[in-house]
């Protein structure tokens, strides 16, 4: 879903209808939540997907059936282990995402009347 579609539905159902955030300006914290969020679920899909595809072909390593034959504790498998080798392509896909975080900054400081960079970059092209 493109992010001023949702930024749209999330002004309409949380402003319009319920009343609970305000649809537009900067004055306090209850303004930032709105476009953070309309940003961060496109990016939290992708990197969630990646994290999740990563740890299941990272278990199925040799080092973590050893480790846990060793009898190292579950948790610390999965965290000092696993998690660590898992993190190396979604840190890749993360600086990958900061480009698209950029593009997607300008749709959403329009439609949320949001002074930023995204506004700084248009001013500036």
């Amino acid at each position: 879903m493109p992010n001023f579609w949702l930024g749209l539905m999330l002004i309409l159902f949380f402003s319009v209808n319920l009343g609970w955030l305000p649809s537009s300006g900067s004055e306090s914290f209850m303004h930032i939540i709105l476009p953070a969020f309309t940003l961060g679920t496109g990016s939290a899909a992708i990197i969630t997907r990646m994290t999740r595809s990563s740890m299941l072909e990272v278990i199925r390593q040799d080092f973590i059936r050893t480790a846990r034959a060793k009898g190292v504790a579950e948790k610390k498998v999965i965290n000092k282990h696993a998690l660590k080798n898992a993190l190396i392509p979604v840190i890749t896909v993360v600086g990958l995402q900061f480009g698209y975080l950029l593009g997607g900054a300008v749709l959403t400081e329009t439609v949320f009347s949001w002074p930023g960079v995204g506004r700084l970059l248009v001013e500036a092209i």
